[in-house]
C-alpha cells in the first residue's frame, strides 16, 4: 500500500526562485503533494502561487520559519498524510534526495530523517564561523540528549505520522532546527541523518542570519530550557 506523502515549502520573499522550484516539484505530483505556505511576502510570491495553481496557506503577516512549518505540519497531520518533508523555497534543498531520506525512515525505524551536510562530508563548504556554531550546537545536543547529531541547524527534514502529530503540537518558533531536535530526542523519537549535498541557493537573499555569539547564546539556552521541561504526555496519533 502506498504512502500519503507532502511536501511542505516555507515561502518568504522567494517570487525568484519560485518559477524553478515548480519545474522541479512538478516532477513529483504522483507521489508527493506539496504545501506550499507564503510567510507574509511582499514581492510577487502570492501571484505566482495563484497563477500556478499552487496549494497554499497565505499567511497575514510574517511569523518565521517556527510557525511555518508547524502550519504545514498541522495541516499534514489533519491531512492524515504518513510523511511530511519540510523543503526550503530557495532551491537549496536537492529534491533527488526525497526518496533516501524516506527509505532511511523505513529500513532503520526512524521518526525524522535529516539530510546532513556533514554525515558524509565533513570538509562541505560552510563559513568558519558558522561552521563553529554548528559544531557547538551538535555537542550541546549530544550533552544534554547523549545522541550526536552532526548537521542539526538542517532544515531538510522528513518526518513520520508519530514526529507530524508531536510538531503539529508543540514546535519550536525562535530557533527551530536545534531547539526541535533537542524536543523530539527528549521525548523518545528517533533521528537520523542522511548524507546530502545541498545546492548553492538559486537567486534572492536569505532572510536568516544566524552567526554570532548572540544567537548562539539564545539557541544553546532555549535548547536548556526544553529539556528540563516536562515530556508530552502522548504522541496520539489517528
Amino acid at each position: 500500500m502506498s504512502s500519503k506523502n507532502l511536501i511542505i515549502v516555507p515561502i518568504f520573499n522567494e517570487a525568484w526562485n519560485l518559477p524553478l522550484l515548480f519545474e522541479r516539484l512538478g516532477a513529483l505530483k504522483k507521489s508527493w503533494d506539496v504545501l506550499y505556505i507564503n510567510d507574509g511576502s511582499s514581492d510577487s510570491s502570492k501571484e505566482l502561487l495563484e497563477a500556478q495553481g499552487s496549494n497554499f496557506i497565505d499567511l497575514a503577516y510574517n511569523i518565521g520559519i517556527g510557525g511555518c512549518v508547524q502550519t504545514g505540519l498541522k495541516y499534514a497531520f489533519e491531512h492524515e498524510y504518513d510523511y511530511a518533508v519540510q523543503l526550503d523555497g530557495d532551491g537549496q534543498h536537492p529534491i533527488e534526495a526525497l526518496s533516501e531520506l524516506l527509505e532511511e525512515v523505513n529500513s532503520n525505524e526512524c521518526d525524522i530523517a535529516i539530510g546532513s551536510r556533514f554525515k558524509r562530508d565533513k570538509k562541505h563548504p560552510v563559513g568558519r564561523t558558522r561552521r563553529l556554531g554548528i559544531r557547538i550546537l551538535s555537542s550541546t545536543i549530544k550533552v544534554l540528549t547523549g545522541q550526536t547529531i552532526l548537521d542539526p541547524t538542517s532544515g531538510y527534514r522528513l518526518f513520520n505520522r508519530k514526529s507530524i502529530s508531536l510538531l503539529s503540537e508543540n514546535y519550536p518558533q525562535d530557533y527551530p532546527e536545534p531547539e526541535s531536535v533537542v524536543f523530539l530526542l527528549k521525548n523518545g523519537l528517533r533521528i537520523c541523518e542522511v548524507p546530502v549535498r545541498m545546492n548553492s541557493r538559486e537567486g534572492g537573499i536569505s532572510s536568516i542570519h544566524r552567526d554570532g555569539i548572540f544567537y548562539m547564546a539564545k539557541v544553546m539556552l532555549s535548547m536548556i530550557m526544553v529539556v528540563l521541561r516536562p515530556k508530552e504526555s502522548s504522541h496520539g496519533s489517528r
